[in-house]
Protein backbone atom coordinates (compact mmCIF):
# COMPACT_ATOMS: atom_id res chain seq x y z
CA UNK A 1 0.00 0.00 0.00
CA UNK A 2 2.95 2.22 0.87
CA UNK A 3 4.42 2.25 -2.23
CA UNK A 4 1.51 2.50 -4.40
CA UNK A 5 0.64 5.68 -2.26
CA UNK A 6 4.26 6.96 -2.91
CA UNK A 7 3.91 6.71 -6.55
CA UNK A 8 0.91 8.47 -6.57
CA UNK A 9 1.79 11.68 -4.65
CA UNK A 10 5.14 11.26 -7.16
CA UNK A 11 2.75 10.73 -10.35
CA UNK A 12 0.59 14.42 -8.74
CA UNK A 13 3.57 16.50 -7.63
CA UNK A 14 5.82 15.48 -11.27
CA UNK A 15 8.28 14.20 -9.67
CA UNK A 16 9.30 10.23 -10.19
CA UNK A 17 9.75 8.68 -7.68
CA UNK A 18 13.15 7.63 -7.88
CA UNK A 19 14.40 10.99 -8.49
CA UNK A 20 12.45 11.69 -4.60
CA UNK A 21 13.97 8.81 -3.36
CA UNK A 22 17.75 9.50 -4.21
CA UNK A 23 16.61 13.50 -2.81
CA UNK A 24 15.25 11.84 0.54
CA UNK A 25 17.97 9.37 1.07
CA UNK A 26 21.16 10.21 -1.67
CA UNK A 27 20.61 7.11 -2.79
CA UNK A 28 18.49 5.93 -5.46
CA UNK A 29 18.46 2.36 -4.71
CA UNK A 30 16.26 2.54 -2.00
CA UNK A 31 13.51 3.24 -4.19
CA UNK A 32 13.92 -0.67 -5.07
CA UNK A 33 14.04 -1.43 -0.67
CA UNK A 34 11.00 0.25 -0.22
CA UNK A 35 8.82 -1.30 -2.96
CA UNK A 36 9.48 -4.06 -1.12
CA UNK A 37 9.48 -3.05 3.02
CA UNK A 38 8.46 0.35 4.47
CA UNK A 39 11.14 3.05 4.86
CA UNK A 40 12.18 4.24 8.08
CA UNK A 41 10.48 6.08 10.29
CA UNK A 42 13.03 9.45 9.80
CA UNK A 43 11.53 8.78 5.70
CA UNK A 44 8.38 8.31 6.27
CA UNK A 45 8.45 11.85 7.77
CA UNK A 46 10.21 13.46 5.22
CA UNK A 47 7.65 12.02 2.94
CA UNK A 48 5.13 12.99 4.54
CA UNK A 49 6.60 17.06 4.95
CA UNK A 50 7.49 16.68 1.49
CA UNK A 51 3.74 16.03 0.22
CA UNK A 52 2.15 17.83 3.42
CA UNK A 53 0.19 14.60 4.04
CA UNK A 54 -0.30 12.26 6.96
CA UNK A 55 1.84 9.22 7.70
CA UNK A 56 -1.59 7.46 7.95
CA UNK A 57 -2.17 8.19 4.32
CA UNK A 58 1.25 7.16 3.17
CA UNK A 59 0.48 3.72 5.28
CA UNK A 60 -2.98 3.16 4.13
CA UNK A 61 -4.45 3.62 7.19
CA UNK A 62 -7.05 6.58 5.68
CA UNK A 63 -8.64 6.93 2.75
CA UNK A 64 -7.73 10.72 1.87
CA UNK A 65 -4.70 12.17 3.02
CA UNK A 66 -4.85 14.97 5.16
CA UNK A 67 -2.64 18.19 4.97
CA UNK A 68 -1.47 20.46 7.78
CA UNK A 69 -2.73 24.35 7.58
CA UNK A 70 -1.47 27.20 9.78
CA UNK A 71 -4.17 28.41 12.50
CA UNK A 72 -2.65 31.74 12.65
CA UNK A 73 -5.41 33.49 15.36
CA UNK A 74 -3.94 30.53 17.69
CA UNK A 75 -0.36 30.42 16.75
CA UNK A 76 -0.66 26.27 15.83
CA UNK A 77 -1.40 23.91 13.09
CA UNK A 78 -4.16 22.21 12.67
CA UNK A 79 -4.99 19.33 10.49
CA UNK A 80 -8.00 19.61 7.56
CA UNK A 81 -9.13 16.82 5.19
CA UNK A 82 -7.49 17.44 1.27
CA UNK A 83 -9.88 16.78 -0.62
CA UNK A 84 -9.23 15.29 -3.49
CA UNK A 85 -12.72 12.77 -4.51
CA UNK A 86 -15.27 14.12 -6.34
CA UNK A 87 -18.96 12.52 -6.89
CA UNK A 88 -19.30 11.56 -10.77
CA UNK A 89 -22.18 9.70 -12.29
CA UNK A 90 -23.06 6.21 -11.52
CA UNK A 91 -25.46 3.80 -12.11
CA UNK A 92 -26.39 2.75 -8.29
CA UNK A 93 -28.06 -0.11 -6.43
CA UNK A 94 -28.75 0.19 -2.49
CA UNK A 95 -29.85 -2.94 -0.89
CA UNK A 96 -31.09 -3.23 3.10
CA UNK A 97 -31.42 -6.49 4.42
CA UNK A 98 -34.76 -6.47 6.15
CA UNK A 99 -35.47 -7.70 9.79
CA UNK A 100 -31.83 -7.28 11.23
CA UNK A 101 -33.10 -4.47 13.64
CA UNK A 102 -35.18 -6.70 15.98
CA UNK A 103 -32.78 -9.93 15.90
CA UNK A 104 -29.93 -7.83 17.04
CA UNK A 105 -31.72 -6.53 20.14
CA UNK A 106 -33.28 -9.71 21.43
CA UNK A 107 -29.88 -11.67 23.03
CA UNK A 108 -31.05 -14.82 22.03
CA UNK A 109 -31.14 -14.01 18.16
CA UNK A 110 -28.28 -11.07 18.15
CA UNK A 111 -25.22 -13.48 17.34
CA UNK A 112 -26.62 -15.06 15.13
CA UNK A 113 -27.68 -12.43 13.61
CA UNK A 114 -24.64 -10.42 13.62
CA UNK A 115 -23.12 -13.76 11.76
CA UNK A 116 -24.92 -13.76 8.89
CA UNK A 117 -24.82 -9.96 8.42
CA UNK A 118 -21.20 -10.60 8.33
CA UNK A 119 -21.53 -14.21 6.35
CA UNK A 120 -23.79 -11.62 3.57
CA UNK A 121 -21.59 -8.97 3.25
CA UNK A 122 -18.43 -11.55 2.63
CA UNK A 123 -20.78 -12.50 -0.04
CA UNK A 124 -20.97 -9.45 -1.63
CA UNK A 125 -17.36 -8.72 -1.30
CA UNK A 126 -16.08 -11.77 -2.84
CA UNK A 127 -18.08 -11.26 -5.87
CA UNK A 128 -15.08 -10.83 -8.12
CA UNK A 129 -15.21 -13.34 -11.08
CA UNK A 130 -19.63 -11.79 -11.36
CA UNK A 131 -17.71 -8.35 -10.99
CA UNK A 132 -14.60 -9.12 -13.82
CA UNK A 133 -17.01 -11.25 -16.11
CA UNK A 134 -19.31 -8.19 -16.03
CA UNK A 135 -16.36 -5.75 -16.43
CA UNK A 136 -15.30 -7.36 -19.64
CA UNK A 137 -18.44 -7.78 -21.00
CA UNK A 138 -19.29 -4.30 -21.00
CA UNK A 139 -15.72 -3.28 -21.72
CA UNK A 140 -15.46 -1.35 -18.74
CA UNK A 141 -12.07 -0.41 -16.75
CA UNK A 142 -10.68 -2.65 -13.89
CA UNK A 143 -12.56 -1.75 -10.41
CA UNK A 144 -15.31 0.43 -12.91
CA UNK A 145 -18.16 -1.81 -10.30
CA UNK A 146 -17.59 -1.03 -6.76
CA UNK A 147 -19.16 -2.67 -3.76
CA UNK A 148 -19.32 -0.76 -0.05
CA UNK A 149 -20.76 -2.47 2.54
CA UNK A 150 -22.10 -0.83 6.01
CA UNK A 151 -23.91 -2.14 8.95
CA UNK A 152 -27.28 -3.82 7.40
CA UNK A 153 -26.98 -1.94 3.91
CA UNK A 154 -25.37 -2.90 0.70
CA UNK A 155 -23.70 -0.20 -2.49
CA UNK A 156 -23.21 -1.35 -5.48
CA UNK A 157 -22.32 1.26 -8.08
CA UNK A 158 -20.96 1.19 -11.82
CA UNK A 159 -19.39 4.38 -13.14
CA UNK A 160 -21.45 5.73 -16.02
CA UNK A 161 -20.11 9.08 -17.07
CA UNK A 162 -21.81 8.94 -20.63
CA UNK A 163 -25.85 8.73 -20.06
CA UNK A 164 -25.84 6.46 -23.37
CA UNK A 165 -24.63 3.99 -21.92
CA UNK A 166 -27.11 4.07 -18.59
CA UNK A 167 -29.55 1.71 -19.74
CA UNK A 168 -27.07 -1.14 -20.18
CA UNK A 169 -25.66 -0.78 -17.21
CA UNK A 170 -28.57 -1.16 -15.12
CA UNK A 171 -29.49 -4.43 -16.47
CA UNK A 172 -26.18 -5.61 -16.16
CA UNK A 173 -26.37 -4.10 -12.45
CA UNK A 174 -30.08 -5.65 -12.25
CA UNK A 175 -29.33 -9.13 -13.08
CA UNK A 176 -26.58 -9.49 -10.60
CA UNK A 177 -28.85 -7.66 -7.89
CA UNK A 178 -30.97 -10.44 -9.02
CA UNK A 179 -28.75 -13.11 -8.26
CA UNK A 180 -27.80 -11.70 -5.09
CA UNK A 181 -31.17 -11.21 -3.81
CA UNK A 182 -32.37 -14.69 -4.14
CA UNK A 183 -29.35 -16.09 -2.98
CA UNK A 184 -29.56 -13.90 0.10
CA UNK A 185 -32.97 -15.11 0.86
CA UNK A 186 -32.24 -18.91 -0.22
CA UNK A 187 -29.02 -19.10 2.20
CA UNK A 188 -29.81 -16.45 4.78
CA UNK A 189 -33.28 -16.35 5.12
CA UNK A 190 -33.60 -12.35 4.77
CA UNK A 191 -35.67 -10.82 2.65
CA UNK A 192 -34.18 -7.37 0.92
CA UNK A 193 -35.74 -4.03 -0.16
CA UNK A 194 -33.79 -1.50 -1.94
CA UNK A 195 -33.60 1.03 -5.18
CA UNK A 196 -31.90 1.00 -8.47
CA UNK A 197 -30.97 4.85 -9.61
CA UNK A 198 -28.84 6.90 -11.81
CA UNK A 199 -26.86 9.93 -9.80
CA UNK A 200 -24.13 11.57 -8.56
CA UNK A 201 -21.50 9.28 -5.94
CA UNK A 202 -18.27 9.05 -4.37
CA UNK A 203 -17.18 5.30 -3.36
CA UNK A 204 -14.69 3.25 -2.33
CA UNK A 205 -14.22 0.67 0.12
CA UNK A 206 -14.43 3.06 3.08
CA UNK A 207 -16.94 5.59 1.78
CA UNK A 208 -19.94 6.15 -0.02
CA UNK A 209 -21.45 9.88 -0.31
CA UNK A 210 -23.36 11.50 -2.86
CA UNK A 211 -26.70 12.56 -4.32
CA UNK A 212 -27.24 9.43 -5.62
CA UNK A 213 -27.11 7.60 -2.27
CA UNK A 214 -29.65 9.98 -1.23
CA UNK A 215 -31.77 9.33 -4.28
CA UNK A 216 -31.99 5.66 -3.32
CA UNK A 217 -32.04 5.58 0.14
CA UNK A 218 -35.03 7.66 -0.20
CA UNK A 219 -36.63 5.14 -2.71
CA UNK A 220 -35.97 2.50 -0.55
CA UNK A 221 -37.12 3.93 2.71
CA UNK A 222 -40.09 5.68 1.48
CA UNK A 223 -41.45 4.27 -1.60
CA UNK A 224 -40.13 0.75 -2.32
CA UNK A 225 -42.20 -0.10 1.33
CA UNK A 226 -42.11 -4.20 0.43
CA UNK A 227 -39.09 -6.75 0.07
CA UNK A 228 -38.61 -5.43 -3.24
CA UNK A 229 -35.93 -3.33 -5.09
CA UNK A 230 -37.69 -0.38 -7.52
CA UNK A 231 -36.73 1.41 -10.20
CA UNK A 232 -36.14 5.08 -9.65
CA UNK A 233 -39.40 6.73 -11.10
CA UNK A 234 -37.31 8.46 -13.78
CA UNK A 235 -36.34 5.60 -15.62
CA UNK A 236 -39.29 3.67 -15.56
CA UNK A 237 -40.85 4.72 -19.18
CA UNK A 238 -37.10 3.53 -20.58
CA UNK A 239 -37.30 0.33 -18.91
CA UNK A 240 -40.93 -0.12 -19.93
CA UNK A 241 -39.21 0.15 -23.45
CA UNK A 242 -37.11 -2.06 -22.79
CA UNK A 243 -39.92 -4.94 -21.43
CA UNK A 244 -41.38 -3.98 -24.41
CA UNK A 245 -38.48 -5.05 -26.65
CA UNK A 246 -36.15 -7.08 -25.71
CA UNK A 247 -38.25 -10.39 -24.21
CA UNK A 248 -35.04 -12.11 -22.31
CA UNK A 249 -34.95 -8.72 -20.63
CA UNK A 250 -38.51 -8.41 -19.84
CA UNK A 251 -38.57 -11.25 -18.00
CA UNK A 252 -35.99 -9.51 -15.26
CA UNK A 253 -38.60 -6.49 -14.51
CA UNK A 254 -41.78 -6.33 -12.53
CA UNK A 255 -44.71 -3.78 -13.25
CA UNK A 256 -46.57 -3.76 -9.50
CA UNK A 257 -50.42 -2.91 -9.15
CA UNK A 258 -48.95 0.51 -7.55
CA UNK A 259 -47.11 1.32 -10.61
CA UNK A 260 -43.42 0.20 -9.37
CA UNK A 261 -41.47 -1.48 -11.27
CA UNK A 262 -38.91 -3.77 -9.81
CA UNK A 263 -35.83 -6.05 -9.96
CA UNK A 264 -37.00 -9.96 -10.39
CA UNK A 265 -35.38 -11.82 -7.49
CA UNK A 266 -36.68 -15.29 -9.03
CA UNK A 267 -35.23 -14.63 -12.65
CA UNK A 268 -32.16 -17.02 -11.81
CA UNK A 269 -34.17 -19.74 -9.95
CA UNK A 270 -35.08 -22.51 -12.39
CA UNK A 271 -34.91 -25.70 -10.01
CA UNK A 272 -38.08 -27.48 -8.25
CA UNK A 273 -35.73 -27.62 -5.38
CA UNK A 274 -35.00 -24.24 -4.93
CA UNK A 275 -38.55 -23.18 -5.21
CA UNK A 276 -39.81 -25.83 -2.13
CA UNK A 277 -36.75 -24.33 -0.06
CA UNK A 278 -38.04 -20.87 -0.80
CA UNK A 279 -41.60 -21.91 0.32
CA UNK A 280 -40.64 -23.32 3.11
CA UNK A 281 -38.42 -20.43 4.06
CA UNK A 282 -41.65 -18.47 3.58
CA UNK A 283 -44.07 -20.79 6.08
CA UNK A 284 -40.85 -20.26 8.68
CA UNK A 285 -41.35 -16.34 8.28
CA UNK A 286 -44.59 -16.27 9.23
CA UNK A 287 -44.03 -18.96 12.12
CA UNK A 288 -42.45 -16.06 13.94
CA UNK A 289 -44.77 -14.26 16.36
CA UNK A 290 -44.81 -10.41 15.55
CA UNK A 291 -48.09 -8.05 15.90
CA UNK A 292 -45.96 -5.45 13.55
CA UNK A 293 -49.18 -5.07 11.10
CA UNK A 294 -46.03 -3.76 8.67
CA UNK A 295 -43.69 -6.35 9.03
CA UNK A 296 -46.91 -8.57 8.52
CA UNK A 297 -47.58 -6.63 5.28
CA UNK A 298 -44.22 -6.79 4.08
CA UNK A 299 -44.05 -10.62 4.32
CA UNK A 300 -47.84 -10.87 2.97
CA UNK A 301 -46.50 -9.35 -0.08
CA UNK A 302 -43.81 -11.35 -0.72
CA UNK A 303 -45.52 -14.31 0.09
CA UNK A 304 -48.08 -13.96 -2.42
CA UNK A 305 -44.92 -12.65 -4.86
CA UNK A 306 -43.06 -15.91 -4.45
CA UNK A 307 -46.05 -17.82 -4.87
CA UNK A 308 -47.74 -16.45 -8.11
CA UNK A 309 -43.92 -16.37 -9.73
CA UNK A 310 -43.06 -20.01 -8.41
CA UNK A 311 -46.14 -21.26 -10.36
CA UNK A 312 -45.41 -19.58 -13.16
CA UNK A 313 -41.70 -20.26 -13.57
CA UNK A 314 -42.72 -24.37 -13.07
CA UNK A 315 -45.18 -24.31 -15.44
CA UNK A 316 -42.94 -22.70 -18.00
CA UNK A 317 -40.28 -25.96 -17.06
CA UNK A 318 -40.48 -28.50 -20.19
CA UNK A 319 -40.13 -31.29 -18.23
CA UNK A 320 -43.53 -30.09 -15.82
CA UNK A 321 -45.86 -27.92 -18.04
CA UNK A 322 -47.90 -31.26 -19.10
CA UNK A 323 -48.24 -32.37 -15.70
CA UNK A 324 -49.25 -29.17 -13.89
CA UNK A 325 -51.21 -27.60 -16.47
CA UNK A 326 -54.25 -27.97 -14.12
CA UNK A 327 -53.19 -26.49 -11.07
CA UNK A 328 -53.78 -23.32 -9.98
CA UNK A 329 -51.00 -23.25 -6.95
CA UNK A 330 -47.55 -23.69 -6.12
CA UNK A 331 -48.98 -26.21 -3.69
CA UNK A 332 -50.93 -28.42 -5.83
CA UNK A 333 -47.79 -28.27 -8.45
CA UNK A 334 -45.21 -29.77 -5.57
CA UNK A 335 -48.12 -32.56 -5.17
CA UNK A 336 -48.58 -33.58 -8.41
CA UNK A 337 -44.82 -33.08 -9.25
CA UNK A 338 -43.65 -35.59 -5.74
CA UNK A 339 -46.33 -37.78 -6.73
CA UNK A 340 -45.22 -38.45 -10.11
CA UNK A 341 -41.92 -39.26 -8.79
CA UNK A 342 -42.64 -41.60 -6.28
CA UNK A 343 -45.08 -43.20 -9.23
CA UNK A 344 -41.32 -43.09 -10.89
CA UNK A 345 -39.72 -44.65 -8.07
CA UNK A 346 -41.59 -48.23 -7.26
Amino acid sequence: MFWERFEKLCNEHNITPTALVNKITNSSSNATVWKKKLPKTDYLIEIANYFNVSIDYLLGRTPMPIILKEDKAHKKLIYREYCTVKSTPHVIALLDILGTSNRLLDENTEQECVENIFDIHNLILSLSKEKNDMEKDLKLPSNSIKYNVFSDSVVIAIECPNSADCFVLISKLSALVSSLQSNIFLNKKYLIRGALCYGNLYIDEHTVIGSGLVTAHYLENKTAIYPRIIIQPELQNDIRLIMENNSHLSQIYISDPDGAIFINPMFFITEINDLKKGYNIINELFCDETADKKIIQKKCWFKKYWLNTGLKIIKAMPQYAELTQNAITIEECFETIDGEVQKTSV
